[in-house]
């Protein structure tokens, strides 16, 4: 098997990782270290997520049926890994059987065969509102996937919505200084970001922290919501929900402990007070976070916790398991994973807060739910998920990816339709009743009601109608531009003969 060219910064052998996966009895300190490293090694995450794909694979059962498509199908899933970003960060990794990486391409020969993402849609299991879900339940076999389509094409913003699609503001704010855009409120208002200090030549002093906050899109007013964040810094300071901005803040940049340095902090845009919700070290490790109608769901290491930005309170989610691991959350959906009691396959579970109702997707293996590859858009799901090679393809060609759609998940008889495939990677990163916005400097976007790809060649983000790409001076270096693209998503045309 091969893997992406990625080095553990601290040269840790596969016997010496696997070990640590498979045997967690060791002593706190040793655990410790372990989780904070292999959270802030892309080398380690790629080979536990290895490790992991093979666990699966010893895990099932079903019947072989030899294929000449096997060995291109079992290339194409070992390099399928994914590795983290800021605020969707990692949600898997744990569990399962010990393997090590040399056996990995035998086993996912096995792992091809047997996996799959699609499932029987009438076999959805739901869990009575207050009681906590049975991870055991019964669910249908997942059969092999449907048709997917051919390439869809790939057009520029220009060519799809025409030149005067955008609006441009002005990020310049004085003659030193420039607001470097990293988000959009989602009434899209004020943009987000920081305030930098530029040096004479035009570029990032990296010598004055960057100060996170906002600027009105009509005044360009700055306001400061009192952090500041040393270069080099997350592509975006905030997120937010309409009411809450959530800010991150690392209080050791470059230090190898990883995630244990990082602050979460809750802004208020009405009365501009702002308060630490948590610290990367509390609830043994926050791995990761999701914010939506004033909660913050937390995954941690003790854990789902949800922090109530209104009360300023925490508490656990008793009706959701403790090994549960969350992979998206829109409200009132929270997409989560968890493994069966008897350890022998993993479930997609969505749990709607607001009356507590839990089901169990079975359209949707668990093993392939990631790092950036779902999201929700109302009562919608979106997933990328890739496609094995087919046979006679090239050992060079690039490998596809397949969106897929989930109308009214929460249904009984709900079923996941392919609705467009792209030949490369995507990371999923927000969708609205127009668009899917995937991660990538490439700006790449599905247009919903095109039924096309659009490439706006720039990073983006997506915060309820707005759509804003980033700047290419993002984190604290090179030049930061000077103005900014806001798209409102509710106004983009759409060609009459579409």
């Amino acid at each position: 098997m091969t893997r992406d060219i990625l080095e553990c910064t601290e040269n840790i052998s596969d016997e010496t990782l696997s070990g640590w996966r498979d045997f967690p009895s060791r002593s706190d300190e040793e655990m410790a270290h372990f989780r904070e490293h292999t959270y802030s090694c892309p080398a380690c995450r790629q080979r536990l997520a290895e490790f992991e794909m093979v666990a699966t694979a010893l895990r099932r059962e079903r019947e072989i049926e030899p294929d000449g498509r096997i060995l291109m199908g079992v290339r194409a899933r070992a390099g399928r890994m994914r590795t983290l970003s800021r605020f969707h960060m990692s949600r898997r990794i744990w569990s399962g059987l010990g393997a090590l990486a040399a056996v990995a391409a035998l086993v996912l020969l096995f792992g091809y065969v047997f996996d799959g993402i699609a499932g029987q849609p009438n076999s959805v299991s739901t869990v009575p509102a207050g009681k906590t879900p049975i991870a055991s339940q019964v669910v249908s076999p997942s059969p092999t996937l449907p048709p997917v389509p051919a390439v869809a094409p790939i057009v520029t913003a220009q060519t799809a919505w025409g030149t005067y699609a955008a609006t441009t503001f002005s990020t310049k704010l004085d003659a030193t200084h420039v607001f470097e855009v990293g988000g959009i409120t989602p009434d899209g208002r004020s943009l987000l970001g920081y305030r930098v200090t530029l040096t004479v030549s035009g570029q990032v002093d990296q010598n004055v922290p960057a100060e996170e906050g906002s600027i009105d899109a009509s005044t360009r007013q700055f306001t400061s919501i009192g952090l500041t964040s040393p270069a080099p810094y997350a592509d975006n300071c905030c997120i937010a929900d309409g009411h809450y901005l959530l800010a991150e803040q690392d209080t050791s940049p470059g230090a190898t402990c990883g995630l244990c340095h990082l602050t979460y902090w809750s802004y208020d845009i009405n009365t501009g007070q702002k308060y630490l919700i948590a610290k990367g070290s509390d609830f043994q490790l926050i791995q990761d976070v999701f914010l939506s109608h004033g909660l913050l769901v937390m995954w941690t290491g003790t854990g789902v916790k949800v922090a109530d930005l209104a009360t300023r309170s925490i508490t656990s989610m008793p009706e959701i398991p403790a090994s549960a691991r969350p992979a998206a959350f829109s409200w009132p959906y929270l997409l989560y994973t968890v493994t069966t009691n008897d350890g022998a396959s993993s479930q997609t579970h969505v749990h709607d807060l607001s009356n507590q109702r839990d089901i169990v997707l079975p359209q949707i293996d668990a093993n392939n739910v990631g790092s950036g590859t779902v999201v929700f858009s109302g009562g919608t799901l979106f997933l990328v998920a890739g496609q094995p090679i087919l046979p006679g393809t090239p050992s060079s060609s690039t490998d596809a990816t397949v969106l897929y759609e989930l109308d009214s998940f929460m249904e009984p008889g709900a079923a996941l339709k392919p609705i467009a495939t792209y030949k490369g990677s995507l990371e999923v990163s927000g969708a609205n009743g127009r668009l899917v916005v995937f991660g990538g400097p490439d700006g790449l976007v599905w247009d919903r009601a095109e039924q096309r790809f659009v490439r706006l060649g720039i990073s983006c983000v997506l915060s309820g109608n707005y759509l804003v790409p980033i700047g290419e001076g993002r984190d604290g270096t090179g030049n930061v531009p000077t103005s900014a693209n806001v798209y409102d998503t509710r106004a983009l045309p759409v060609a009459p003969n579409r």
